[in-house]
């Protein structure tokens, strides 16, 4: 398994070049144990800041609520939860969470589905 994240299922938008087609957060990049029996199982987020520099492009999320407290531990291992959308050519993804996020006028609420990346999304 290349990560593990809650892959966000609503559509949002994005400015830079290059814009993420699976949008999500990820809880492990590489992981050594995974956690297939947490596939498929929903989370709630609020959208509560937003971050530009025109290399990187992402959201600040907290967590609302999840379908299993498990999903909870993940999350709160994360150091800065965020949703990338979009990179310039010349960066990665991984320094979004490295932007300076700005409180958002209005929290928007995003549903998000736990699951692995090896190429494609596994629930």
């Amino acid at each position: 398994m290349i990560y593990e994240a809650f892959f966000i299922q609503e559509n949002l938008e994005s400015t830079l070049e290059k814009e993420v087609i699976n949008k999500h957060i990820t809880t492990s990049f590489r992981p050594k144990n995974t956690h297939k029996e947490l596939y498929g199982k929903e989370a709630i987020f609020n959208i509560v800041g937003y971050g530009n520099n025109n290399v990187n492009e992402g959201f600040k999320v907290e967590l609302v609520s999840c379908e299993d407290e498990r999903l909870r531990e993940l999350f709160n291992n994360i150091n800065i939860p965020h949703i990338t959308l979009s990179i310039s050519k010349m960066d990665k993804a991984v320094d979004t969470a490295k932007l300076d996020f700005n409180p958002v006028d209005t929290v928007q609420t995003v549903t998000g589905k736990f699951g692995g990346f090896d190429g494609s999304i596994k629930f």
